[in-house]
C-alpha cells in the first residue's frame, strides 16, 4: 500500500491501526483521491466523513484527512498540493463545516489547517489509588469480541458528551485494533470500560460509572504490575474528567488536532447551542454583536447576543466592529485556549474556545 511504503510503516500498518476505514471491506473508494502516472498510483489523499456529536444532540459534519502520501520518486512536483486543494473543494461541495487531520502543523498550515483543540493528559499512580480507602479491586475482563460486552461499550460511549458518531460496524472494527486492549469492570449494576494503548501504556478512551472507572484502573495497574498510567481526555467538565482531575498526580493540557474551517457560518451555526449555553451563564445585561471575518475567504458571520439570553446568526447587516482574522487565527480563536488570536475582547474569551474533542480511537 502506498501509504505504508511512503511513510516507512510496516506492511498493513494502516489496516491494523485504522480498520474502520482502511480494511478492504471498509474503504470508501469514492472518497479516495489519486494521481496516476504510467498507470501507477503515485499520490493519494483519503477523505473520511465524520460527524462530531455534542451532548447527544447537536451534530457537526466534518471531513477527516488521512493517508496523504506520494511515492518518493515523484515528490517535489506539487502532487500533494494538487490533491489537497481538490479535497478541500470536495469538502466544500459536501457541506462540511470543518476538516481535521493529524500530521505536521507546518506542512498542512500552508493549506489552512492549524494545530488546535484541547486535550488533558493525566498521570495517575497506583499509590494514589491505593490510598483512597473507598476504592477496591474489582472483577475486570478483556473484551474479546463478545456481543453483549460490545453492546455495553456502545451504550456507555453514547453517553459521552463529546464524541464522533460511530455505526455498529465501526464500533466492531475499532475495538479489533491490534495495539489496544479494552477492559471492562463491573460492581453490582454499574460498569465501566477502559481502552489501553499497549504501545504507549496510556488510556485513550473510557466511559461508565466514575467509581467503577477508578477501580477498573486500579485493578488494571495491579494485574499488569504497573506503577502509573496516563489518561487522555477532553477538557470538559464531565463527571469522569472531573474525577481524573481530582485524583491525578500530574497533568498537562495540549493541542491534539489540526483543524481547518471549511464553512465559518455553518461551523458557528452547528455550535450555536453551546455558544447559547455559555452566553446564558454569563448573566450579562445589554446586547452584544460579534462579527467574524476570515481574511483569505472573506466569509463573514454575524452573531447577535441579547439580554434575553437569545443568540442568533443574522444575515442582516448589523453595526459593530468586524474581527478579521486569518484562517489559522480563526481556528485558534474558536478552538484553542493558549493563543487567543491577539484578542482583547473579554466576552469573546468567555464564549471561546468551543468544547471539541475526538477520542484517539477515532483519529486517522
Amino acid at each position: 500500500m502506498l501509504s505504508d511504503t511512503s511513510d516507512n510503516h510496516p506492511e498493513n500498518f494502516f489496516q491494523s491501526y485504522y480498520p474502520q476505514v482502511w480494511k478492504k471491506q471498509t474503504i470508501q473508494y469514492e472518497n479516495r483521491y489519486l494521481i496516476k502516472k504510467r498507470n501507477k498510483i503515485v499520490s493519494h489523499v483519503g477523505l473520511f466523513p465524520l460527524i462530531f456529536v455534542m451532548d447527544g444532540k447537536t451534530e457537526v459534519k466534518m471531513g477527516g484527512i488521512g493517508g496523504v502520501a506520494t511515492k518518493p520518486d515523484y515528490r517535489g512536483q506539487g502532487l500533494m498540493a494538487k490533491l489537497l486543494k481538490y479535497t478541500i473543494h470536495k469538502m466544500e461541495e459536501k457541506k462540511n463545516c470543518l476538516s481535521i487531520l493529524w500530521g505536521s502543523r507546518h506542512r498542512y498550515g500552508h493549506f489552512g489547517w492549524e494545530l488546535s483543540g484541547r486535550e488533558f493528559e493525566f498521570v495517575i499512580t497506583k499509590g494514589t489509588l491505593e490510598r483512597l480507602d473507598y476504592l477496591h479491586l474489582i472483577n475486570i475482563w478483556r473484551y474479546k469480541g463478545n456481543k453483549n460486552d460490545l453492546e455495553k461499550i456502545i451504550q456507555l460511549h453514547k453517553k459521552d458528551p463529546l464524541r464522533i458518531k460511530r455505526t455498529k460496524s465501526e464500533y466492531s472494527q475499532i475495538f479489533k485494533k491490534t495495539h489496544i486492549e479494552t477492559w471492562l469492570g463491573k460492581k453490582g449494576h454499574n460498569r465501566s470500560y477502559v481502552v489501553l494503548d499497549t504501545d504507549k501504556k496510556s488510556i485513550v478512551e473510557f466511559g461508565g460509572n466514575s467509581q467503577i472507572f477508578l477501580e477498573t484502573i486500579l485493578s488494571i495497574l495491579k494485574k499488569m504490575n504497573l506503577e502509573k498510567i496516563t489518561i487522555k481526555s477532553p477538557v470538559y467538565p464531565s463527571e469522569l474528567v472531573k474525577t481524573c482531575y481530582r485524583i491525578a498526580d500530574d497533568w498537562t493540557v495540549r493541542p491534539f488536532v489540526n483543524i481547518k474551517i471549511i464553512n465559518l457560518k455553518e461551523t458557528i451555526k452547528s455550535f450555536l447551542p453551546q455558544i447559547k449555553s455559555k452566553w446564558e451563564k454569563l448573566n450579562l445585561t445589554g446586547e452584544y454583536t460579534l462579527i467574524l471575518k476570515i481574511k483569505e475567504t472573506r466569509e463573514i458571520v454575524q452573531l447577535k447576543l441579547d439580554a434575553t439570553k437569545n443568540v442568533e446568526i443574522t444575515d442582516k447587516m448589523i453595526p459593530g466592529k468586524i474581527l478579521t482574522l486569518s484562517e489559522k487565527e480563526m481556528v485558534r480563536l474558536l478552538f484553542d485556549s493558549c493563543d487567543r488570536a491577539n484578542n482583547s475582547d473579554g466576552i469573546l474569551n468567555l464564549i471561546f474556545p468551543l468544547d471539541f474533542y475526538i477520542w484517539e480511537l477515532d483519529r486517522i
